[in-house]
């Protein structure tokens, strides 16, 4: 079901306080709002948002590497989640031609994170022991463009 307004469209540094009300509210730890800022700046990095009738609903931080993207963030408002916005946040991203390959790491302790990613066709290449706090192993995933995506 398409919501009324639906938009996505790039972020920059006015959504850095969005960004981490947002995130503040889902995730733990929270980064700092100059953590985000720091992504949401940077020349080397492709961000986006899914806007419902003109509130940011949805984000995702990522850095270009050339033909690829490291996810450093995906986001959404509390009251927003499990309506499907990430997923089509990740669609949208996984559409565009610039890229092959898409990598991140995720807690294995979040498991909407972990099941978003093996939907969307993420595959786990790895584990990274202690990687969150220095407590909680986090999974290394992977998706690369096979053929063309409809």
């Amino acid at each position: 079901m398409k919501d009324s307004c639906e938009k996505i469209d790039k972020l920059g540094s006015q959504h850095g306080k969005e960004i981490y009300r947002m995130a503040s509210e889902v995730l733990v730890p929270v980064w700092s709002e100059k953590d985000y800022l720091y992504f949401l700046e940077r020349t080397d990095s492709y961000n986006v948002g899914l806007f419902l009738s003109g509130q940011l609903s949805c984000g995702f931080l990522s850095l270009k590497l050339e033909n690829e993207l490291d996810v450093v963030a995906i986001v959404c408002r509390k009251e927003h989640q499990k309506r499907g916005l990430a997923t089509k946040l990740m669609n949208h991203v996984m559409l565009q031609s610039d890229w092959s390959r898409i990598r991140l790491e995720v807690d294995l302790t979040n498991e909407a994170a972990v099941k978003l990613y093996l939907k969307c066709g993420f595959q786990v290449v790895g584990t990274r022991k202690r990687y969150y706090e220095g407590k909680r192993d986090a999974w290394l995933m992977t998706w690369e463009r096979t053929k063309s995506i409809s």
